[in-house]
């Protein structure tokens, strides 16, 4: 899948985490608790649709999608992720090398 500023890299949700594979880094997010999964796909395409727009580095796009996607999960029903709680989880997004 052709990503961000023209590189690739591939997104895999599992049950209980996320992946993000560049290259040979390796972005990696633990289990959150679930209120619900209606529109994190949604919350996480809209994060990587203003990083676009703002010009962000990937590894920033990518830690901003994945604390998206996992602040809305957070949230019960139909509920909006808060900002303060997308902040907070943007620095709990681990890269490793592989």
């Amino acid at each position: 899948m052709s990503g961000i500023h023209g590189v690739f890299f591939y997104i895999k949700i599992v049950v209980s985490k996320v992946y993000f594979l560049k290259n040979k880094n390796f972005f990696y997010f633990n289990k959150v608790p679930v209120g619900s999964t209606v529109g994190a796909g949604d919350s996480v395409i809209a994060a990587l649709a203003l990083s676009e727009e703002k010009g962000m580095s990937l590894e920033e796009t990518v830690r901003l999608s994945t604390a998206t996607g996992a602040a809305n999960v957070m949230c019960s029903g139909t509920q909006a992720a808060e900002y303060e709680v997308i902040s907070e989880l943007i620095s709990k997004v681990a890269m490793h090398t592989m």
